[in-house]
């Protein structure tokens, strides 16, 4: 995701804001002009305070922080209303316990409802007869039970969803977008702790003349068991990728050029050696440790680039990348 891009969770929290400044501003101007000024400028406050808010997600992105501060302002507001409006103001907390569990989860606005309905429930009570105070509560907590339900539900469809976009189908391992999101992290990682990291590109030697033979289920096959051999020798802080048709990526972080050749000898003597699909299978490497200011882009160039000269050395050969500074 470029940094112009927003994320779901974003968007549905700047959507909440400007939802709540349009239901809001419209009473602030009635209460004004009814000459209920301490009502008014709250609810004028609370506006210019989304406002603020919501601006400060659009260019900062940092979601966390800004969940919880609307959570806030949205019970501080209904629980102000009613105490100075009265009763009649306990609608909007319907909409202000559902806008809960669309911003922060489930589990959070429930302790969040819990702690809202513990201040609200003595602020009402002397106000409601016992026929409206439990009508009340039923329908606050079927409100409640089934908003949870579904944000429940909606947060697991969502895991599944980024997990099927992140993963390659045939192999069931990490897809480009994940190698992606991986390799900005590590560069992230890298700028305050300069740690050692590396990662390996391999290609299976001849491949499209395995497809054109044998078919194209035999090449499957052998992504497929390449990639189980692979995965028994990486460790579990390490990543592997499908970069292309048979093109892989092995992503390790804290790990030094040296120790990561090691890894790709050893892998490529593994496969050599297993006779995936009772052929000779073999592949090519090339290797790349992340340099200091270098982009992902760059940064897996350089390790395709000694891929390539593995591939132009008469294939099944392990080829470390150029090492030079950047900036």
């Amino acid at each position: 995701m470029t940094m112009t891009e927003k994320s779901k969770e974003e968007i549905v929290t700047l959507s909440i804001c400007i939802a709540f400044v349009l239901a809001v501003a419209p009473f602030a101007v009635i209460r004004a002009l009814n000459n209920e000024w301490t009502i008014a400028i709250f609810d004028a406050v609370l506006c210019i305070t989304m406002l603020l808010l919501g601006m400060y997600i659009h260019f900062t992105k940092r979601i966390d922080i800004a969940r919880v501060v609307f959570s806030l302002i949205i019970l501080s507001a209904v629980m102000t209303t009613i105490y100075l409006k009265g009763r009649d103001q306990i609608l909007w907390a319907y909409p202000a316990l559902i806008s809960l569990f669309y911003v922060v989860s489930p589990k959070t606005a429930l302790k969040l409802t819990a702690a809202y309905l513990f201040i609200l429930i003595p602020i009402v009570y002397p106000t409601m007869n016992i026929f409206q105070l439990i009508s009340f509560s039923i329908t606050l907590f079927i409100t409640i039970f089934f908003c949870y339900i579904f944000a429940k539900q909606s947060l697991k469809q969502q895991d599944k969803l980024v997990s099927i976009s992140l993963t390659d189908p045939l192999t069931n391992i990490g897809n480009r977008r994940a190698l992606e999101y991986k390799l900005d992290e590590i560069r992230n990682i890298h700028k305050i702790s300069d740690i050692n990291s590396c990662l390996i590109i391999l290609d299976i030697d001849r491949f499209k003349s395995i497809n054109d033979t044998y078919g194209h289920q035999v090449g499957d096959n052998i992504l497929i068991q390449l990639t189980k051999i692979i995965s028994k020798r990486i460790r579990n802080s390490d990543g592997l990728y499908r970069y292309g048709g048979e093109e892989f990526v092995i992503v390790m972080p804290y790990t030094e050029l040296r120790h990561a050749q090691i890894v790709a000898e050893q892998i490529r003597e593994l496969v050599e050696n297993n006779h995936i699909a009772d052929l000779n299978v073999t592949i090519s490497l090339g290797v790349a440790e992340l340099i200091n200011k270098e982009s992902s882009k760059d940064w897996v160039k350089r390790a395709d680039d000694a891929l390539y000269k593995a591939k132009n050395s008469g294939r099944n050969i392990c080829f470390l990348a150029d090492h030079k500074k950047v900036g």
